[in-house]
């Protein structure tokens, strides 16, 4: 671990200016490794950071590449996330438009069943126009397709 620690503390050094007077690493009483420009105490060692090799034309074509799939893979994943977005937005109003669908339908099948109770005698108007009233078998069957059409919709 804490090699971990002083090999950071070097990389993160090393990556200052060669015009650094000087950097040195120590051990605190708790095993913590430090690096700093100044010595603390009689335990630190100075070491040698060397400068970052200048930009080679070759390493900054690969650095323009590097960006360039860096950016292709987060507009990917940008477009990844709108598309679930849009996909969750479509489930979320499918989901409303069937709520108020059910709603409507039951709110209609609780009405036609309260009329049905209601009323006296049920009629429905044949092709002639003539009224053709429901026999007390046709009204129980309406009445028990209205409670099916309520336990249906109105969860």
């Amino acid at each position: 671990m804490s090699a971990q620690v002083g090999l950071v503390c070097m990389l993160l050094l090393w990556s200052m200016t060669a015009a650094t007077a000087g950097v040195y690493k120590w051990v605190d009483e708790q095993g913590r490794v430090h690096c700093g420009d100044r010595p603390h105490g009689q335990q630190a060692e100075q070491v040698d950071v060397k400068p970052a090799p200048a930009n080679t034309p070759s390493s900054t074509a690969e650095q323009a590449t590097s960006d360039e799939d860096r950016q292709m893979k987060q507009q990917r994943l940008l477009d990844a996330y709108a598309t679930e977005r849009a996909r969750k937005k479509a489930e979320l109003e499918k989901k409303k438009k069937d709520k108020a669908e059910r709603k409507r339908k039951c709110t209609i099948a609780k009405d036609n069943l309260k009329r049905m109770r209601q009323a006296g005698r049920m009629f429905a108007y044949d092709k002639k126009g003539k009224r053709q009233y429901y026999s007390d078998d046709e009204r129980s069957a309406s009445l028990t397709q209205y409670q099916k059409q309520i336990s249906k919709y109105c969860k």
